[in-house]
């Protein structure tokens, strides 16, 4: 493994093996392979024509950056939903969001060694290298993969290299939370409490999963016009448990437990106005 990167960058959102990074797809096109590492500061450098953003655009990685991008969105997607067949929408999206980041494809790139391919413009003094810039480098990462595709004989298919790719990438090898996270979402559907009129739910008890959503608030007290009026912000143990289901009324019921305690439970309209009831009478027993 390289030694680490810049100081000034941002770690990656998920722990990553870096030792276990899979080879790269070669790019059979060399004129792609070279636009791919050129940056726009170089075509800009000689160009007569500084300002020329537009033929900057053309003739760097700009285009193969785009390309690549929306390319790995859609195979990251494609594999998240195959690999963690019963995770919901919104932590589907979570996980995706922290995959596709800048922040990872950019300690990912380093490992390539990409910030020595990359062609740029040498900086003014006090300057910052762009060799050295995260994004610039995590950008390098998505046009190469964008001339993987660009490359292959079938424009509107993906390429079965970058498919193989992408498949080693984003597995437990790379980035453990996966295989914690396939154990915990892979379950069968009667294991996750939906029998009868009850929510189809995920138990967040699970400490990974709850690393990886927002922390409940909590209200206390109403205001004038009857509502639970907002008084703060409370994180709740990684333990925490939510049970929630649909009463025959068309109320929300929730039920919390933390660590073992409770439960406390909060019943209204809508889901968050039942969970911070049964916040405020967690947090009562707490005080009292």
């Amino acid at each position: 493994m390289r030694k680490p990167p810049p100081d000034t960058w941002k770690p990656p959102p998920l722990d990553l093996n870096l030792d276990s990074l899979p080879p790269l797809p070669p790019i059979p096109d060399s004129r792609l392979e070279r636009l791919a590492f050129t940056h726009k500061s170089l075509v800009l450098a000689g160009s007569e024509r500084t300002n020329d953003s537009y033929t900057a655009e053309l003739e760097s990685n700009g285009r193969l950056e785009f390309f690549g991008d929306s390319l790995l969105h859609w195979l990251v997607t494609a594999r998240l939903y195959q690999f963690l067949g019963f995770a919901s929408s919104h932590f589907l999206t979570e996980i995706r969001k922290r995959l596709i980041s800048n922040s990872t494809f950019s300690h990912i790139a380093w490992q390539y060694d990409m910030d020595k391919r990359l062609q740029f413009r040498k900086p003014k003094r006090g300057r910052t290298h762009v060799g050295l810039e995260q994004k610039s480098i995590a950008n390098a990462f998505e046009a190469y993969l964008g001339a993987v595709q660009e490359s292959s004989t079938s424009p509107f298919a993906p390429a079965k290299p970058l498919v193989d790719y992408i498949t080693a990438l984003v597995s437990p090898e790379v980035f453990p939370i996966l295989a914690e996270l396939n154990v915990e979402l892979n379950r069968p559907p009667s294991s996750l409490n939906c029998e009868g009129h009850k929510r189809r739910r995920l138990n967040y008890s699970f400490p990974v999963m709850s690393s990886l959503i927002a922390t409940d608030g909590m209200n206390t007290g109403r205001d004038e016009n009857g509502n639970l009026a907002k008084a703060g912000r409370r994180d709740i143990h990684p333990t925490h448990a939510w049970d929630i289901e649909r009463t025959h009324e068309g109320e929300w019921q929730v039920a919390l437990t933390r660590g073992g305690v409770g439960p406390f439970y909060g019943q209204a309209a809508k889901i968050e106005n039942a969970k911070d009831m049964a916040l405020v009478e967690f947090w009562t027993a707490q005080d009292a």
